[in-house]
């Protein structure tokens, strides 16, 4: 149980890095995509997201998460997660200055 906590709160910490990278790289600022994620989580639309819908919202992370269906998120899925959401805002940001491909 306390692994399975820990999980959840891992793919809670990706799930808002993730938010806030897509905040700031795509059209409309950061304020529209934040409006955006808002109304996703905000499944009854009274404006407010209640701890279930957080929940369920945290829940459905994981579970995109964890690729194999095991209960655990693994290094290799959290590599995979991040290569997805590179690949998803490949094109958001390389319109932006300074976000073209870096030289190593």
């Amino acid at each position: 149980m306390v692994n399975r906590i820990k999980y959840i709160i891992l793919a809670v910490v990706l799930a808002g890095v993730a938010w806030s990278a897509l905040a700031e790289s795509t059209d409309g600022g950061q304020q529209g995509m934040m409006k955006r994620m808002w109304e996703m989580a905000d499944t009854d639309k009274d404006g407010r997201i209640s701890k279930a819908e957080f929940v369920a919202m945290s829940e459905k992370r994981f579970t995109t998460l964890d690729a194999n269906g095991d209960g655990y998120i693994d290094e290799n899925e959290r590599e995979q997660a991040q290569a997805r959401m590179r690949q998803h805002m490949a094109p958001m940001t390389n319109d932006r200055p300074g976000s073209g491909p870096k030289d190593h």
